[in-house]
């Protein structure tokens, strides 16, 4: 019985990691022609981590490294957004639109226990 609970977690981990990756490859290929050092791949890529991060956070509740870990992501995506916005505006605009249509590309809530649909809801 503990076998078949432990076998459906990780089924249900292994679906949430290809629809992750499914998402960085759909965007690394949008950023084609920017350089990987730029600014708006190292938000996305930290993005990416951040969702990562979360759905393992969410089968491994007492994993306090990995909370510290994404801390620390969360405040480097911070400061490079801040930086972008007092530097270029423009651009800072342009990079939250395209986060913003990501994650409503992206059928599924990454924040919940379990991957639901969002369009079901109507959220």
């Amino acid at each position: 019985m503990v076998k078949k609970v432990k076998m459906a977690k990780i089924v249900k981990k292994v679906k949430k990691v290809k629809i992750v990756k499914m998402v960085k490859n759909s965007f690394i290929s949008a950023l084609s022609q920017e350089k990987k050092g730029s600014i708006e791949f190292q938000v996305f890529s930290f993005t990416n981590k951040i969702n990562k991060i979360t759905l393992h956070l969410e089968l491994h509740k007492k994993d306090l490294s990995s909370r510290r870990g994404l801390q620390i992501i969360l405040e480097k995506r911070k400061r490079l957004l801040v930086y972008l916005r007092n530097k270029n505006e423009i651009r800072y605009e342009k990079l939250i639109s395209q986060l913003s249509n990501m994650s409503n590309k992206n059928k599924y809530s990454f924040r919940s226990k379990k991957l639901v649909n969002l369009t079901k809801n109507g959220s």
